[in-house]
């Protein structure tokens, strides 16, 4: 994310004022502890197939998981992005584990395991709004994963 904002500086991926600033660092840094080792805790379990075994632990990551997506949820009801009306960093950091738990949550097995995330517009629906604009973004399909779809 760095390498992009020097390379390509507009649109400022990581804010135009020292708050913006400060914001979006703070949600990048957060969503690397908070966000995705409680999901790849989560999906890791499920992508190898075990996760009938590691229930307990899958449920134990997912709570910490939905946490932080509930203070997502919350922030996006009042803006458009994470950080504001304005594609950010953030965003980038937030969207492929949100998008790693929905690849989890619809693996053969994972119904067994009542993650209760589905469908997301239901569970989250501002998340699934903000992921809904983000795929709308210019080169979002030349970015995408193949392996994903």
């Amino acid at each position: 994310l760095a390498y992009l904002e020097a390379a390509y500086p507009e649109p400022a991926l990581f804010g135009a004022t020292p708050a913006q600033t400060a914001a979006i660092w703070q949600i990048v840094e957060e969503a690397g502890d908070r966000l995705r080792k409680p999901i790849g805790n989560v999906t890791r379990p499920i992508f190898r197939g075990r996760g009938a075994e590691m229930v307990e632990e899958i449920h134990k990551s997912l709570d910490l998981a939905r946490s932080e997506l509930e203070t997502f949820e919350r922030a996006l009801g009042a803006t458009k992005y994470l950080v504001g009306d304005t594609l950010t960093a953030a965003d980038f950091a937030v969207y492929p584990a949100l998008m790693q738990l929905m690849r989890g949550a619809t693996r053969d097995g994972a119904e067994d395991l009542n993650l209760g995330l589905l469908p997301l517009e239901e569970t989250y629906p501002n998340l699934a709004a903000w992921s809904q604009r983000i795929e709308q973004v210019d080169g979002y399909d030349q970015a995408y994963p193949p392996h994903w779809k």
